[in-house]
């Protein structure tokens, strides 16, 4: 057998080997893929277990691996892969504002709710934050494309204010269940 000398693997960041780091993004950009085929028609942009995703990654990895993850997972789409809602890939028009807040939220969520305390109102908050800014930037360009405000509202706000708050604490949830599981352990997987 054959062994690598510790001082030649490559580490990205807090001295993890690069390749742990580039699975963990990759892993988190297939999960927002495969949550993305969870799908509930609700309008012109459908309720999915994107957001979800966008939080676990924020959640479990840190602040960069959370956005690369995210950007990933968008770029692919744009760039053809079928990751997207119902299969679909490229620029989609009535989710483009909510696609573009996936990076920002993902590592918002992980910087803020990885901070001391880290406990369950931190984390809560920190979802709560990221989803504000992936429906904030959603609600923005739809009103953009329809020219009305309140429109984008209606559509791309209120029939989402039910479920985020859901998919919040189901996040914190298994995260809180994984770390316990793992003895206990603080701070990012």
């Amino acid at each position: 057998m054959f062994s690598v000398p510790q001082s030649s693997v490559q580490t990205a960041s807090a001295g993890v080997p690069a390749t742990v780091v580039a699975g963990r993004v990759i892993g988190f950009a297939l999960l927002a893929a495969l949550a993305a085929q969870v799908i509930v028609p609700v309008g012109s942009v459908p309720v999915t277990l994107q957001t979800l995703a966008v939080a676990l990654a924020g959640l479990l990895l840190r602040p960069r691996e959370a956005a690369a993850a995210m950007v990933l997972y968008v770029g692919a789409g744009w760039l053809g892969a079928p990751v997207f809602a119902a299969g679909r890939a490229g620029f989609v028009a009535a989710t483009g504002g909510y696609l573009v807040g996936f990076p920002v939220a993902a590592a918002l969520i992980s910087r803020i709710g990885h901070g001391r305390p880290a406990g369950l109102g931190r984390q809560m908050a920190a979802v709560a934050l990221g989803m504000g800014v992936v429906f904030g930037l959603g609600v923005w360009w739809l009103a953009v494309l329809t020219g009305s405000l309140s429109e984008a509202v209606m559509v791309g706000l209120v029939p989402f204010v039910w479920i985020e708050p859901v998919k919040a604490a189901v996040a914190v949830t298994l995260v809180r269940g994984v770390r316990q599981g793992l003895g206990g352990r603080a701070g990012r997987v």
